[in-house]
């Protein structure tokens, strides 16, 4: 014994110590008994290995089956694994403990053993604190960060470029624009996308304002991604535990309006003709169109309004006019509309471009 007025914790306090604080607390104070022994190196070992056995235990923890984790006695894995260091310290120190107590050797107190094994606790508990916050969702393991800590949670089974894809649109569209944060939550449910929005008080679903703004955001959202499934927007609780299915928009936008222009991304060439276009357009494209609708001063006069919708279907284009019903019929008009087309894909379009007719009063669409 190289100092003997030090004083040494006793099995019994060690194991106070580890049933509060675990294999940290326990490692800790095998390693001041260790030091009390003259051994550098096992009391450095001791620490290491309170440590890597911390977060071997609970690693081992979280990976039981909740429903059999729920039917274990809360005390019985503090009760085990404090027996099984009781074990190991009797093997390591037991002895050693025995002869500097007989040397007339001083025990720590085991209130001192306890207040370690507190401290030993809150530093378990704040590092579970980190590892849940940061650990993913269940049904939610990837995420892309879109902006000012808005975060885009979905499944492993998305692909990230779609998922990418989204997160580009959801910033694009400005609407997360000035949140200080927030969680989106992307899942694949078979016939559609649904992308949640966190909703901690649930009853601001019947605000007609939040539900227009979230309706008015899907159709921005599906009218932009060329994706082979709409998304469907829903609101789920601080807990992710209640769904909410979205409501339908309340008082509708003006019918006089074609919908789609309201969300497409637009292009002016003057004051009377503008091309609408989505996300995944090409702006080289969109400019090779306007080229081609500044040429065409007969179908594009000056003097009177004719816009385009000009969408990125991903192997194809399509071009949509608005022409009256009553001349979907007319040979000589979608002739014209067809040359008209060709003209564009002409000036330098790679892509097939398909051709689309509007009506003008129902929105009606026709392909040609």
């Amino acid at each position: 014994m190289e100092n003997n007025s030090q004083k040494i914790f006793t099995n019994n306090a060690i194991s106070i110590a580890t049933f509060f604080g675990g294999p940290l607390a326990a490692g800790f104070l095998i390693s001041k008994n260790y030091k009390v022994f003259g051994n550098e190196d096992a009391a450095r070992n001791s620490i290491f290995t309170g440590i890597i056995s911390t977060l071997l235990l609970f690693a081992g923890i979280f990976m039981i089956p909740e429903n059999i984790f729920a039917k274990i006695p809360q005390s019985l894995i503090p009760a085990v694994y404090t027996l099984i260091i009781y074990g190991i310290v009797e093997k390591l120190q037991g002895q050693k403990i025995k002869d500097f107590l007989s040397e007339n050797g001083q025990k720590a107190s085991n209130w001192l053993a306890a207040g370690y094994g507190f401290l030993g606790l809150l530093i378990i508990a704040g590092f579970l604190v980190i590892m849940i916050l940061n650990m993913p969702t269940e049904g939610y393991e990837k995420s892309i960060n879109i902006e000012n800590n808005v975060v885009l949670h979905y499944n492993k089974k998305i692909d990230k470029s779609k998922s990418q894809l989204i997160a580009s649109a959801i910033k694009q569209s400005g609407y997360m624009e000035g949140s200080k944060g927030a969680d989106l939550f992307l899942s694949d449910e078979t016939m559609f996308y649904r992308l949640k929005f966190v909703l901690p008080d649930t009853s601001l679903l019947s605000d007609t304002l939040i539900i227009n703004d979230l309706n008015a955001f899907e159709n921005y959202l599906n009218y932009n991604l060329n994706l082979e499934k709409r998304i469907e927007i829903g609101i789920t609780d601080i807990n992710l535990v209640n769904s909410f299915e979205l409501r339908e928009r309340i008082n509708i936008s003006n019918p006089q309006t074609y919908e789609p222009l309201l969300y497409l991304q637009s292009h002016q060439v003057n004051s009377l003709h503008t091309i609408y276009y989505n996300l995944d357009m090409p702006v080289d494209d969109v400019n090779k169109v306007e080229d081609a609708v500044k040429r065409l001063k007969a179908y594009f006069p000056i003097n009177k309004r004719n816009d385009i919708v000009f969408l990125n279907n991903g192997n194809d284009f399509t071009v949509k006019f608005f022409v009256s019903k009553n001349l979907w019929q007319n040979t000589n008009s979608t002739e014209r509309l067809k040359s008209t087309v060709e003209y564009i894909k002409n000036n330098g379009i790679v892509k097939k471009i398909n051709l689309v007719l509007i009506d003008n009063q129902t929105f009606e669409e026709k392909e040609i």
